[in-house]
C-alpha cells in the first residue's frame, strides 16, 4: 500500500473517511477504531474527530501517500444509518 485515495464524505453536521478493513487490518488498526465510526459491508467510515486523525497519523508514520476525494451530503448523511463500527463485524468483514 503506497498510495491510496480516501473518500471523505460529509454532511452539515461532520465528516467520515471511508476506508476498507483490509487496508485498517494491514495498519495494525482494525481493533483501534471506536464505535463512534460507521461500518458497512467490507468498510469502515472513520470519524473526523479521533478515528480519521489515527487513520492519517498512521499513513504517514508508514509513508504511505495518501489524496482525498469528496463527498458531500447537502443534508443528512446516509452512512449515519450504517452499524456503529465493532470489531467482531469487522473481523467477519475481513474474511469476506
Amino acid at each position: 500500500m503506497k498510495k491510496i485515495t480516501l473518500q471523505v464524505f460529509t454532511d452539515p453536521g461532520h465528516s467520515w473517511i471511508k476506508i476498507s478493513l483490509k487496508h485498517l487490518n494491514q495498519l495494525n488498526l482494525i481493533d483501534k477504531i471506536t464505535s463512534y465510526s460507521y461500518i458497512n459491508n467490507n468498510h469502515a467510515y472513520l470519524e473526523e474527530d479521533c478515528d480519521a486523525s489515527l487513520l492519517i497519523k498512521t499513513l504517514k508514520e508508514n509513508n504511505v501517500n495518501y489524496q482525498f476525494r469528496y463527498n458531500h451530503a447537502f443534508g443528512k448523511s446516509s452512512l449515519r444509518y450504517y452499524d456503529s463500527y465493532n470489531i467482531n463485524q469487522a473481523m467477519k468483514g475481513i474474511q469476506s
